[in-house]
């Protein structure tokens, strides 16, 4: 229909080439009577002239938009056209890889990947023509046509639908290839067990001989075994040999190939999407600078409100909550010792109970000061969004590889003192080795500063602790109506801690009489008078003196 307008309009175009020519004499004799008219009928001659002119430019344009449209719209259905026929062909190509028959033995899996390959010659042999509508598509879209939008969708959805093709056919060749080893293997084991059971019946032969030439012959008959066996050591080895579908199994689940739709979303973006992403833009600075204002501000009140509560707070304790805050930015900024993926199993939850849930689970590990941390991915990890708990180690965790674990290679146990234990599987020895040291490292360097902390050295004073019992007051002083409380002072520590009246007169009835090497504290006067207070005073051990 497209095409119909298109012809018609290409007639209309010729009629105006004979009401150009009809333009051009109305110029003609326009100039002619311009030179015999003046005054009022020169000035109607041009203004009707000018109108005529006026006329015919907006008639050309109005032409040139129609033909123009009409193109945008014969390109938008032959877009269609292509993209349906596309469409049709890959589901059909789809469909022709899922329902291929199962093969049975070597030579049915080869002629199975000889249709997979004429597959994919066709597949390459359309490809030009996937281009093409792409590229259609992509041109109607830069071109503003109103109805971009489907063409964008439509876009989207070859793309996508291509993609799923080429996965489809990666799919099917690789299981052909494991097929093909499969059927293999199981045909040279059957060659080497036909061979075996031939073989049996001279290994079983109890015949040795009764003359030297029997003998002879029977060592000559098995020389020529023994070169056989030899022969067929190599076909034997290669069965050792593990199959690729045999390694696949042993390896951790591959993690599926992330969508390209937002890819394709960003390639055929409309422009009216682009036009409406540009003030978009603007308010998302302006968002984000309030944001980080508001933060600013947000931080600063914590911290006021978190470090002084009140004239009542000391600046020792203002100091260790600084040291807090501090250490808690800090924290977040801790570099990161080891990461990659990993695979986790947990076996014990305690020194004699299983663990619930032990199966295999797939996470970015990451090794962050003195914690083993689990992500989805790096993305996940710089975000700080972990996926499950932490597992956090010190001097009494270990770890070495799962020697006695037999179901996967390259997995390494990590035992923590609560009794809870995990096994980690790593991609290859390389890996598991590097997890290893790393974890090591830090257990070693941790168990170092423990040990250096406990072995701080503590002041030893030269007296033996002894235990005085001090008045306040003098004896001659004291009012026998009011007994003060006593302080005791203690030679280890100096501390003058108040007792009561009736304990210093329980003691002083079971203590000896003192002799005169005995220390006595030097009480002066003026402390025998003011009265006793029950706070703890300074001097202890320094300010007594020895008679």
């Amino acid at each position: 229909s497209v095409q119909q307008l298109l012809r018609k309009h290409q007639q209309f175009e010729t009629e105006l080439v004979l009401l150009a020519q009809d333009i051009q004499r109305i110029q003609q004799e326009s100039k002619r009577l311009n030179g015999r008219y003046a005054g009022e009928k020169e000035a109607e001659i041009k203004q009707k002239e000018i109108d005529v002119l006026t006329q015919w430019k907006l008639l050309q344009q109005f032409v040139d938009q129609r033909k123009r449209l009409l193109n945008d719209y014969e390109d938008l259905h032959r877009f269609f056209g292509l993209a349906r026929d596309l469409h049709l062909w890959m589901d059909v190509m789809i469909r022709q890889m899922n329902n291929s028959d199962k093969p049975h033995d070597v030579s049915g899996v080869d002629l199975l990947m000889n249709n997979h390959q004429s597959l994919k010659a066709e597949i390459d042999a359309r490809q030009e023509n996937f281009i093409m509508c792409i590229n259609l598509g992509k041109d109607l879209i830069n071109r503003r046509h109103a109805r971009s939008s489907e063409v964008k969708d439509k876009c989207i959805q070859l793309s996508m639908l291509r993609d799923h093709v080429d996965d489809t056919w990666n799919e099917r060749w690789e299981y052909l290839q494991l097929i093909l080893e499969v059927y293999q293997f199981a045909r040279d084991a059957a060659i080497a067990e036909t061979w075996l059971i031939a073989q049996e019946s001279y290994l079983t032969n109890e015949e040795l001989g009764e003359t030297l030439d029997q003998v002879e012959n029977l060592i000559k008959r098995h020389e020529q075994f023994e070169k056989s066996l030899l022969a067929q050591e190599d076909r034997f080895n290669a069965l050792r040999n593990l199959t690729t579908l045999e390694k696949k199994r042993q390896l951790p689940p591959v993690e599926p190939r992330q969508s390209r739709l937002p890819i394709y979303l960003e390639e055929f973006k409309t422009w009216e999407e682009r036009d409406a992403e540009r003030p978009s833009t603007l308010t998302d600075k302006t968002k984000f600078q309030s944001t980080i204002t508001e933060e600013k501000t947000t931080t600063d009140g914590s911290i006021r409100s978190t470090i002084l509560p009140g004239k009542q707070q000391s600046s020792q304790d203002l100091e260790s909550t600084i040291n807090k805050q501090r250490r808690s930015e800090s924290a977040t900024r801790l570099p990161t010792l080891k990461e990659g993926f990993l695979s986790r199993k947990h076996e014990w939850e305690g020194h004699e109970r299983k663990a619930t849930h032990r199966a295999w689970e797939k996470y970015y590990t990451a090794l962050i000061n003195n914690r083993l941390q689990f992500y989805k991915d790096a993305k996940h990890l710089k975000t700080g969004r972990t996926m499950t708990d932490d597992l956090q180690l010190d001097s009494s965790t270990s770890v070495a590889p799962a020697i006695d674990y037999r179901k996967k290679t390259n997995v390494f146990r990590l035992k923590f003192q609560d009794g809870n234990e995990y096994l980690f599987h790593a991609r290859d020895d390389i890996e598991m080795n590097e997890w290893i040291t790393a974890i090591n490292n830090f257990i070693s360097s941790s168990s170092i500063t423990t040990s250096l902390i406990t072995q701080i050295p503590t002041i030893a004073l030269t007296s033996p602790p002894t235990t005085t019992m001090v008045p306040s007051s003098s004896s001659s002083s004291s009012s026998p109506q009011h007994p003060p409380p006593s302080t005791m002072i203690s030679s280890t520590s100096g501390m003058q801690m108040p007792q009561s009246s009736s304990t210093t007169e329980q003691k002083s009835r079971t203590l000896p009489l003192r002799s005169s090497s005995s220390v006595e504290p030097q009480v002066s006067s003026s402390s025998s008078q003011q009265p006793p207070t029950g706070k703890k005073k300074s001097g202890g051990f320094f300010s007594m003196k020895r008679k």
